[in-house]
């Protein structure tokens, strides 16, 4: 479904008096999903810095580690979505904060650096 679509969903279930949450959730990472590109870079332009030429399967792991954990946040969000209490909404916006914070002090530190 599209965003505007969820959008009269959620409206729609609320008037019932249904648990909206997973529809939150979807919301959630469908919004969630274009600030993750963000998070990306951040992190990606200090590691694409420090990495020389030789340490190329240094950085496809490095890659595959970051995207393991962004998706794990993800998968265990839309695990969540049928237990409103644990607020799983929030935990998909959990990964895009951390990598665009520890992102931020990486290009930070890299610019000190060189």
């Amino acid at each position: 479904m599209s965003l505007r679509q969820l959008l009269a969903e959620r409206r729609l279930r609320r008037g019932e008096g249904v648990d909206v949450t997973p529809i939150e959730v979807q919301i959630h990472r469908q919004v969630g999903f274009s600030f993750a590109c963000l998070g990306f870079t951040m992190v990606g332009i200090p590691l694409g810095i420090r990495a020389h030429r030789r340490e190329t399967n240094v950085g496809v792991a490095m890659a595959l580690v970051l995207l393991l954990a962004y998706y794990g946040f993800i998968i265990l969000g839309q695990a969540l979505e049928t237990r409103p209490n644990l607020h799983p909404q929030y935990l998909l916006w959990v990964p895009n904060i951390l990598f665009q914070g520890v992102g931020a002090w990486m290009l930070a530190r890299a610019d000190r650096v060189t």
